[in-house]
């Protein structure tokens, strides 16, 4: 039972990593770029490899937790051949 509890606190924690990576690249859609008077170019490129590290941790947790899952099924299968 400690596991499931576990295993669904990685999926919310995924999916609300996942809702940041996404933010992340909104806000860049959003904000937008511009060229200055003197031709310096600004933009907010630091939310683009931000928003690619939460997407790939996200992915990592969900992946973790579905392990977790398989491995826990696979237990109980074997345990219930035994008997």
């Amino acid at each position: 039972m400690r596991i499931k509890i576990f295993r669904n606190k990685m999926l919310w924690l995924s999916a609300l990593v996942l809702s940041g990576g996404l933010a992340c690249w909104g806000a860049y859609a959003l904000i937008g770029s511009e060229v200055d008077a003197q031709g310096l170019l600004h933009e907010p490129f630091f939310l683009i490899p931000i928003g690619w590290l939460f997407i790939f941790a996200s992915l990592t947790v969900a992946g973790l937790s579905l392990i977790m899952y398989l491995v826990q099924a696979l237990r109980k299968l074997l345990i219930q051949e035994k008997n």
